[in-house]
């Protein structure tokens, strides 16, 4: 059962030495198990001590975790349980680690995927606005470009109000092109 489990498992005795490990840990570590037995986990691992000795000291702490990053590639949780006798002295130290790797980076798509929806909520607000005042303009604007030239066609074409009533037309008909590219940025 011991080497069956997925999860890695060291025991260390009281001065952080392997005892025994499972194969996980030994697929984990890539050396063979006599070579890691009796060796300090601080010589395979980064492991911060002071975790596992605060573990190890008090039977009333219990259940310690803490992630560690293995070769740069995976992130690993360890669970750091101390062992004690029956007169509850320290003997050494249960640690547990699972990959957590894949949740890390699932989280991580995670986040980055509602910064994305964040993102198109906000434009589609925008979108929205743009529309609205876009219409809201063209209304307006509709008046300004109708009415001079309902005004040209009624005076005489040497009127000395034909040019400014021009100028108001033509700048009417730009600004309703520029509503128009507002209108096509909305849709978008």
């Amino acid at each position: 059962t011991f080497d069956s489990v997925i999860d890695v498992i060291f025991l260390l005795d009281k001065d952080n030495n392997i005892v025994r490990l499972n194969r996980a840990a030994t697929a984990l570590i890539d050396k063979p198990y006599h070579e890691l037995i009796d060796q300090p986990i601080i010589n395979f691992l980064d492991i911060p001590i002071k975790k596992i000795q605060s573990a190890s000291s008090s039977a009333d702490e219990q259940n310690k975790s803490f992630n560690i990053n293995f070769h740069e590639k995976r992130v690993y949780e360890i669970y750091c349980n101390g062992l004690f006798d029956e007169e509850k002295n320290p003997i050494g130290t249960v640690l547990v680690g699972r990959d957590i790797t894949s949740r890390i980076k699932a989280s991580k798509d995670r986040l980055r995927l509602e910064e994305q929806l964040q993102k198109a909520h906000k434009m589609k607000a925008i979108g929205t606005l743009a529309g609205g005042v876009a219409h809201d303009l063209n209304n307006i604007l509709s008046g300004v470009v109708s009415l001079p030239e309902l005004l040209l066609m009624q005076i005489p074409k040497d009127s000395n109000l034909a040019k400014p009533i021009k100028t108001i037309l033509k700048s009417g008909k730009k600004a309703t092109a520029i509503v128009q590219d507002l209108l096509t940025l909305a849709r978008r």
